[in-house]
């Protein structure tokens, strides 16, 4: 529970698009007590407005579709927890109790083989859902959680959700899609890393991360050890690789923050790119 001594300011609907998010630096409040455990929406416990996690969930291809009633059924089910950057959201082998959205921030999921190695198995961002195949079997959390940055993370509880859906055709049907087109993507990323070459794996990362119809667009980096290991190449392939599309002009490279100013033209290099592996 936060204390009511360190004030915390809601964020505005407004701030669920990047750029708003961008320009309101979505960073939770230094000073403040964040709780320790997952809370209520409903109670008013959470820095970032009800109105604000739900344009969050809107931009989902599972829940995109809900109506009022059902969007405000999800929301009172579902908890939110804020963590800061280097904390652990979750621990391997611990028993899943739901599947999560980010609502903001990154974090990266890893798997502790033993004998102190751990393997990244992927970054996710504002948006992203993750865990949801705890739907079908319930199983202990293969992965640990750890926040690249300030995070608000939500979690809807998986009896919960399921006891909703089995109660509407409609919204268990557009799950199943959902979780469905999810599986394909994954299968498409898997297939990616058998198939191309380092420079296709590594435009078809921007082209996945490109909101789709933009004319132009911002992506923001996570880590460049988490970016190497999704794509399975070494820190310095990577630098390399970031240095020749800067010198390509198909983008600009400042820091975490890669600008492509004609996403048209970055697109038709990639599948160029991979038309010829």
């Amino acid at each position: 529970m936060r204390s009511d001594s360190a004030p915390v300011t809601p964020v505005t609907p407004e701030a669920t698009s990047p750029q708003a998010a961008k320009n309101a630096k979505w960073s939770l409040p230094r000073k403040a007590v964040l709780p320790q455990d997952f809370v209520s929406i409903a109670e008013g416990e959470a820095f970032v407005s009800r109105k604000a996690i739900e344009g969050v969930m809107r931009r989902t291809p599972m829940f995109c579709e809900y109506t009022r009633a059902d969007m405000d059924s999800l929301l009172d089910m579902a908890r939110i927890r804020f963590l800061r950057r280097k904390d652990i959201g979750f621990r391997q082998g611990r028993l899943a109790e739901g599947f999560y959205v980010l609502i903001h921030g990154s974090i990266v999921l890893e798997v502790n083989h033993g004998n102190g190695r751990r393997k990244i198995y992927g970054a996710f961002h504002q948006g992203e859902i993750f865990g949801e195949s705890q739907l079908a079997v319930r199983k202990q959390t293969l992965f640990r959680g750890t926040a690249l940055s300030d995070v608000a993370l939500v979690r809807i509880p998986n009896e919960a959700f399921t006891q909703m859906l089995a109660g509407n055709t409609r919204l268990a049907q557009r799950t199943i899609m959902a979780m469905g087109a999810r599986m394909h993507e994954m299968i498409s990323q898997i297939s990616d890393l058998r198939i191309l070459d380092v420079e296709g794996r590594f435009l078809g990362w921007f082209v996945r991360h490109i909101p789709t119809g933009s004319a132009s667009a911002t992506v923001t980096v996570c880590r460049k050890r988490v970016l190497a290991a999704e794509l399975g190449v070494t820190e310095v392939t990577l630098s390399r690789m970031f240095a020749n599309l800067s010198k390509s002009g198909f983008a600009i490279c400042n820091a975490r923050q890669i600008t492509i100013p004609d996403c048209k033209a970055f697109l038709e290099h990639f599948h160029s790119v991979r038309r010829n592996q």
